[in-house]
């Protein structure tokens, strides 16, 4: 097994922490939200079943960030990616502070640039070659350039990069039979 970088090791346990906190904070909001339901708004329970639910993904992502599993590196790069644009799309709709969200950003985009490094990816198994955009959008699973002009194919969570190939050479269709009346 790979040696589990520092950076890595630190996400782990930010992301076990945060998925505990996150699971409290839900069971907290569905409790109120039954509370809440009895007068008439219950939006505390869907809140409370989107925190309980981001709460065991965070706690997953921490237990795959700790193994080196490589469906844990491509969830924590998309995840990553998404929080990047729905922040934006928060300032954009007065959502958010415009500084809380550039420092959010800011975080997220340091995040993937660590989990796309040749070093981190190599921990996980993943290619080594290409761009910080490669890498982001193999997680994605829409391939890329794989670094050499090939292009990269994925199979059950698994990439490797394909060596362009040629086309095939074009030869003239055979001739038809003659027709004899």
């Amino acid at each position: 097994m790979n040696q589990r970088p520092t950076g890595v090791t630190i996400l782990a346990i930010l992301a076990f922490i945060g998925g505990v906190l996150s699971i409290l904070a839900g069971l907290a909001l569905v409790g109120l939200g039954g509370v809440f339901a009895a007068s008439g708004g219950g939006l505390a329970i869907l809140f409370g079943i989107y925190a309980l639910v981001w709460g065991a993904l965070a706690l997953w992502i921490g237990w795959g960030f700790w193994q080196l599993r490589p469906s844990a590196w491509r969830w924590g790069v998309i995840l990553m990616t998404i929080g990047v644009i729905i922040t934006i799309v928060q300032i954009l709709l007065n959502y958010s502070d415009v500084v809380g969200g550039i420092i959010s950003i800011a975080i997220d985009l340091a995040v993937i640039y660590y989990l796309t490094t040749p070093a981190v990816r190599a921990a996980f198994g993943q290619p080594t070659s290409g761009s910080m955009t490669d890498a982001v959008m193999m997680a994605f699973g829409m391939g890329g350039t794989g670094g050499a002009g090939g292009t990269t194919a994925s199979m059950g969570g698994m990439s490797a990069s394909v060596p362009p190939t040629e086309p095939p050479a074009m030869t003239p269709p055979p001739e038809p039979p003659a027709m004899t009346p």
